[in-house]
């Protein structure tokens, strides 16, 4: 009988601690992915301001030139195709996240 309790708390003892360790990378994982989602909205934030700098200095050169038009429009181009690409990126650790 007392080897039967002793066993039985000894179960009860690796079945609490694999709780710990459970509850322990849990929060680890949630951890990263609160890093991982803020580092996301950063770098979308970064995108859309570089984006908007790559315009404005095409647009003053291109007033410069004389030739603003279609140094906007090839400023445009490249920030939504970089865009693009970036969100395309992130959407993919997001989802990696995710899971």
């Amino acid at each position: 009988l007392a080897q039967k309790v002793s066993r039985e708390r000894e179960e009860a003892a690796a079945e609490r601690a694999q709780a710990v360790v459970d509850r322990r990378q849990a929060a680890d994982a949630a951890a990263t992915a609160i890093a991982v989602r803020g580092a996301l909205e950063t770098g979308k934030e970064s995108a859309r301001r570089a984006a908007a700098g790559r315009i404005l200095r095409a647009s003053a050169q291109g007033a410069a030139d004389g030739d603003g038009d279609s140094k906007v429009v090839d400023a445009l181009e490249r920030a939504v195709f970089g865009v693009a690409y970036r969100l395309r990126a992130l959407a993919e650790l997001t989802t990696a996240v995710d899971e």
